[in-house]
């Protein structure tokens, strides 16, 4: 009799620890923030990103698929706005605080701000296109 031989063979599974990572991050050169890829491929990344007092996403919107934002710790602000070309879409500010959820929209324009004491950590699920070619700054 043959002895089964899997088609896949699996390597250990690497983990990252989001909160080690986050602690000894620089900031973004691009963002002034500090915001790190975990883990994932093109289609599906988790991001960890952390605001301090005072301190902001700068808007910026994405022209495809959908982002998932998870508040770990904190509280701040999401401000949003539809992007046209055509007409002036209304800004809307919501506060988030630790343990809520919330979906970015493709051309949704998206600021994150924290105006208190305390860090605001968030985890981000995206495709990593959010993170670079597919990011583009716009006005609130």
């Amino acid at each position: 009799m043959e002895s089964f031989q899997p088609l896949i063979t699996f390597d250990m599974v690497e983990i990252n620890n989001a909160l080690e990572i986050i602690e000894n991050l620089p900031p973004d050169n691009i963002m002034n923030q500090k915001v790190s890829f975990l883990t994932g491929d093109e289609n599906a990344s988790l991001f960890i990103i952390e605001l301090n007092y005072n301190q902001s996403l700068p808007p910026h919107y994405h022209t495809k698929d959908i982002e998932i934002y998870y508040i770990l710790s904190g509280q701040g602000t999401i401000t949003t706005k539809f992007y046209s070309q055509e007409k002036n879409t209304d800004q809307l500010s919501q506060p988030v605080k630790k343990g809520d959820s919330f979906t970015i929209h493709p051309f949704q324009i998206h600021q994150i701000s924290n105006q208190y004491s305390e860090t605001l950590q968030i985890l981000a699920l995206a495709p990593s296109s959010h993170n670079g070619k597919d990011r583009h700054f716009a006005e609130l």
